[in-house]
């Protein structure tokens, strides 16, 4: 018994030891606890420094954004005043409220310079603002602004011109910018009245450019790489000379006929397009490392189409032959179904690369078009299929596409012995285009690529290049259909890579006009 009472006296007084740890636990959490809530009171937001807090702000599209941050705490309340970077959008305010705004903003900021500095009102009516603008931009140039975007609003959409808005003289004397945008102004200059010692990159959008007028810009901008002439009107005769551009991008998508004349032996990438109706197109020291994109239409008609208009597409393209990447639209290639289908004589190109942009089967034929071209050092070949609802299929008639198929028919395969010759890559995207299809387009197609397969010798590559859905399916029928061909070059694979929609960048120089990336599977 007096075993059993010290065992139960031990027990009882481990219970009691239990409980004397349990009541010490239970005031640690709670003294823990207590720290946390502490910590929760703290105020993390207000702790954070200038520096990260600007650069957090740095990252709001708009200036009112980072304005509204000052709720957040005092400490934020003005930390929008040295921010380097001041964007202003209408977003369908009245002119008055915006440039009262605009006004408020700039008379409490405090920074000593602005990096960029943008004015958008193209969602509202401009109305008088052409004296309170002059004021923006000097208060941006005194503050030595490096990338200014200025745009107004057109007067019925993107098709006509603003109201007499003249670019303001001031600007044209500004050392420190290194990239103007400008959407709807006047360029009214005269000779030595620009001096951009510092602007590598110029964007003129729905501008009036007076004869002489971009070449009085590029002669006061010694360093520009970059030029873009969006939808521009007023001049006769354009010409584009410097020696330090490196690209230049010409998109027209209205009415105008013009002689054009490029002299820049530097330059690397040439894009033209949209509707491009010139009087005459010569080029000066065009270096052979360009990378030439030609993706326009012109208004000569398809159905009226006489030698001569033939000939001078012809006659366009041999001052190409001699680029390491050139990239045609459809309109060229329509043009050279035509001259297979009429006998004319093939072109001698001396491209590395080839790229067929937008092609559509439906209009002209894509092995047709291409026996009208000779190649001795081409490398690789890209096909971009498109959908044919951007094009005007009566352009050639039916007619002409049974013929063109006729004509591919009796082709024989020496016609392409130097489109295989050299090549080594060849990417197809947008296969999927043919899945609706079914007809002929698609056949001929696959014959194209099965040619390419079994004659090609120093291929090294097939790419197919599609978006999810169910264009992969075809594309894996495709991939099957090869693998039971016996194939000229035995190192030759084939791979499959997947579109990817990217967002868009209105104010990005990106010199990409896909809504789409490639991203390898």
């Amino acid at each position: 018994m007096a075993e059993m009472s010290g065992a139960s006296t031990v027990v009882s007084e481990g219970n009691e030891g239990e409980k004397h740890n349990s009541i010490d636990d239970s005031g640690e959490r709670k003294h823990k606890r207590l720290k946390c809530d502490e910590k929760d009171d703290q105020d993390f937001i207000s702790e954070l420094p200038d520096c990260l807090i600007q650069h957090i702000l740095s990252f709001l599209p708009l200036t009112e954004y980072a304005i509204r941050t000052g709720i957040l705490s005092k400490r934020w309340l003005n930390q929008w005043t040295y921010l380097p970077t001041l964007i202003f959008k209408s977003n369908g305010m009245s002119i008055d409220c915006f440039s009262d705004c605009i006004d408020n903003t700039l008379s409490f900021f405090n920074f000593w310079k602005i990096n960029k500095f943008v004015i958008d009102s193209r969602d509202s009516h401009t109305g008088e603002l052409r004296h309170k603008l002059i004021r923006w931009i000097r208060f941006a140039t005194r503050r030595h602004v490096k990338e200014l975007i200025l745009k107004c609003e057109t007067q019925e959409g993107d098709e006509d011109f603003i109201e007499d808005h003249d670019l303001p003289r001031l600007l044209f004397k500004n050392a420190f910018l290194v990239k103007l945008k400008t959407h709807g102004f006047i360029f009214r200059l005269r000779e030595g009245e620009v001096n951009w010692a510092s602007l590598k990159a110029l964007h003129i959008g729905y501008a009036d450019l007076p004869n002489q007028g971009i070449e009085n810009v590029l002669y006061g901008s010694p360093v520009i790489e970059f030029l873009e002439l969006c939808n521009c009107d007023g001049f006769e005769d354009l010409v584009i000379a410097s020696k330090s551009l490196k690209t230049f991008r010409m998109i027209q998508c209205q009415d105008h006929t013009s002689a054009i004349e490029i002299s820049c032996p530097n330059l690397e990438k040439l894009e033209m397009l949209g509707k491009l109706r010139f009087k005459s197109l010569k080029f000066k020291d065009l270096p052979s490392s360009v990378c030439a994109t030609l993706n326009f239409e012109n208004d000569i008609c398809l159905h009226y189409l006489g030698n001569d208009k033939l000939k001078w597409v012809l006659e366009f393209l041999l001052q190409f032959q001699h680029v390491e990447e050139l990239k045609l639209g459809p309109w060229f290639f329509m043009f050279l179904s035509l001259a297979a289908l009429r006998g004319e004589s093939t072109l001698l190109l001396n491209n590395k690369c080839l790229t067929v942009v937008d092609f559509c089967p439906e209009v002209a034929h894509l092995g047709l078009s291409i026996s009208q071209l000779r190649f001795s050092l081409l490398e690789k070949l890209v096909l971009q299929l498109h959908p044919k609802e951007r094009f005007d299929l009566d352009l050639m008639g039916s007619r002409s596409s049974t013929r063109m198929r006729k004509k591919y028919a009796e082709l024989k395969d020496g016609v392409f012995d130097s489109l295989v010759s050299h090549l080594k890559t060849f990417e197809i995207v947008g296969l999927h285009y043919l899945w609706s299809n079914g007809g002929g387009e698609r056949k001929d197609t696959f014959k194209f690529i099965r040619f390419l397969f079994t004659k090609a010798r120093m291929l090294e590559k097939i790419v197919f290049v599609e978006a999810p859905g169910e264009g992969m399916i075809f594309v894996h029928k495709v991939c099957k259909k090869l693998s039971c061909i016996r194939k000229a070059s035995p190192h030759v694979i084939v791979e499959v890579a997947c579109l990817k929609r990217h967002d868009s960048d209105s104010d990005s120089d990106s010199d990409s006009n896909s809504d789409w990336d490639k991203v390898e599977c």
